[in-house]
């Protein structure tokens, strides 16, 4: 749980489904594989993708999140294998650890997951020259427009639609992100993230 709260401090609100669902996920089966997940790490043992898969039970059908989820804590365990002496102190652990992961906020990308820079990004690339539009889409899916001007730069109207998303619900969410996604069709990023707060709904 500790991984997935320091994930989220360097992913974003995409990095929070996981540790969302961990707090679902708490009966004592799950509590003995996340406690073998940490030995193995305390053991200096190499952990794959595979592996974690098998130790993080998550409903079926929630292949969003389950990726989401699998591949944040794959990376993590990545990166702690490169300083394993986090583990010797709770406290340096879930200080340090999501420093790190912002540092190596790569790793998590090439490992499949969608952090808030990598929307961002791709927001800002797919409306850089119609921002108007862009307002217009959102605003028909109940999202507050208000803050949002369209003379802004793109990164900037972006970066405020992102903010004002961390205090909305998953309903808005998931209806917002469909509409873009139907928008730009060919935005694999843009889908997942559709899926990811339509999962969310399904718990």
């Amino acid at each position: 749980k500790a991984i997935l709260k320091a994930a989220t401090t360097a992913v974003g609100p995409l990095g929070a489904p996981g540790e969302f669902l961990l707090q679902l996920d708490n009966d004592i089966e799950s509590d003995k594989r996340h406690k073998e997940l940490l030995d193995r790490l305390l053991e200096g043992q190499s952990i794959s993708r595979q592996q974690i898969e098998e130790i993080i039970h998550i409903k079926e059908g929630m292949v969003a999140l389950r990726n989401q989820l699998v591949s944040i804590v794959f990376s993590c365990v990545e990166i702690i294998k490169d300083k394993p002496t986090l583990l010797n102190n709770d406290i340096t652990f879930e200080t340090q650890l999501p420093r790190l992961i912002g540092q190596r906020i790569n790793i998590l990308e090439c490992n499949g997951v969608i952090t808030e820079a990598m929307l961002r990004k791709e927001l800002s690339r797919l409306y850089a020259a119609s921002p108007k539009l862009f307002i217009s889409i959102v605003s028909g899916e109940g999202f507050p427009i208000q803050d949002l001007k369209s003379q802004d730069e793109v990164t900037v109207l972006i970066f405020s639609f992102l903010e004002q998303c961390r205090g909305l619900d998953t309903v808005t969410l998931h209806k917002v992100y469909t509409a873009l996604s139907e928008h730009k069709p060919g935005s694999k990023i843009l889908e997942s993230v559709k899926h990811i707060y339509y999962e969310m709904n399904q718990l």
